[in-house]
């Protein structure tokens, strides 16, 4: 008999998790981006959502509740609810604008069902150069009669920002890490609980520094594996990229690997954390694209660049579809979508998690009605 209630109990406790694990999942299943765009994963394939007021920039970040219905969306400067309207106070944040990796996240407030966070990074460019650094606001959802508004506004973390933070889960399965990276070779990662940001990081130095004489070479995404043990930063003018492990319990970044390859931007994970996906530009700034895969099951150096494989390749010759605007992104669904600049279609890798002869890699698969997508999707932490 208490056999059999323990059994019961952790089948409940089990049950509970993965349960959790997809309401939350949820909270990201609509994107707007720049170019007035939108999608909607509540439906398999996705669907085009219209009235976004996004036009410019290089990142977006949305939030939904557990249902998978819209609450708010910014592009890192201003927020706007779920009939496209700003909110009272939701204009003048400090992210937005630029180049390098996303400079907006949104992350739920642990515990609360009416609060969440907006991190932001400022522009590395001139005339900002990122002074503002990384910051973040909260929005209350019960304010402006459940419409939403800006509760606290640009809550300085550091500075200045290099453009390169993202989101891990804590090994608790409750708590995540906020994980930036500044022009050295120091990550900052800080603690998201029910308390709020706890404003003294686990500081990490490991890896390589930035050239701060190059105005972007910050330039490249930054993302973390679905398992939260490893992250990955794309380094396009340093011609590499870097795959960190992560302690999730401590915060702490270790045993940086260092991969050259040409000119890469966009980078994602596959679902299973064994591969990672990049987007890079092999001729250098003349035609097309090409998607390369790598296995990242065995942490070493010359394992993970002897894995190196083509997914696959596009060359443009008239008019040129430069490789830098070539965002990868993994999808509430499991899948990893592609976008070139300005391209009308959404290239799909329908098996990220299978080698790169069967990851089913499909060119201009999901239509998005003739919107012109110029900039980042916004991230989606399905794994927190």
């Amino acid at each position: 008999m208490l056999k059999n209630n323990f059994i019961h109990i952790i089948f409940s406790i089990l049950l509970i998790f993965f349960l959790s694990k997809s309401v939350f999942a949820q909270r990201y299943n609509n994107w707007f981006f720049s170019g007035f765009g939108g999608l909607t994963f509540n439906t398999d394939p996705p669907s085009i959502l219209y009235g976004g007021q996004i036009f410019g920039g290089v990142g977006s970040a949305t939030m939904s509740d557990i249902n998978g219905n819209l609450l708010f969306y910014t592009d890192g400067k201003t927020v706007w609810n779920k009939n496209h309207q700003p909110m009272p106070n939701g204009t003048g944040l400090f992210g937005g604008g630029g180049t390098g990796g996303n400079n907006v996240l949104a992350f739920p407030f642990v515990g609360s069902d009416s609060l969440y966070f907006i991190f932001t990074a400022q522009s590395i460019e001139p005339p900002s150069n990122g002074v503002k650094g990384f910051c973040y606001s909260i929005v209350n959802m019960s304010l402006n009669n459940g419409l939403g508004d800006i509760l606290i506004k640009n809550h300085y973390l550091y500075g200045p920002s290099s453009g390169k933070f993202t989101l891990a889960p804590h090994a608790n399965g409750v708590d995540a890490w906020l994980i930036t990276k500044d022009w050295t070779d120091k990550f900052y990662s800080f603690l998201i609980s029910c308390n709020g940001v706890d404003g003294n990081p686990v500081i990490s130095s490991t890896g390589k520094s930035f050239d701060s004489n190059v105005t972007y070479m910050t330039s490249g995404d930054i993302k973390t594996s679905s398992d939260g043990k490893l992250l990955t930063q794309a380094v396009s003018l340093g011609n590499y990229f870097e795959v960190y492990q992560i302690n999730n319990s401590t915060g702490q970044l270790s045993n940086a690997i260092y991969i050259p390859t040409k000119f890469p931007l966009s980078i994602e994970f596959s679902p299973n954390s064994k591969k990672i996906y990049i987007n890079t530009d092999t001729l250098y700034m003349t035609v097309g694209y090409k998607i390369l895969q790598y296995d990242v099951s065995v942490l070493d150096s010359t394992y993970i660049k002897n894995s190196e494989t083509e997914v696959a390749f596009y060359a443009d010759t008239i008019t040129y579809i430069p490789a830098p605007y070539g965002i990868l992104q993994l999808t509430p669904n499991g899948k990893i979508v592609h976008q070139g600049y300005e391209h009308l279609k959404l290239d799909v890798i329908y098996s990220p998690n299978s080698a790169a002869n069967l990851c089913d890699y499909r060119f201009n698969h999901w239509n998005v009605d003739g919107q012109r997508i110029i900039s980042r999707f916004p991230k989606g932490f399905t794994n927190l």
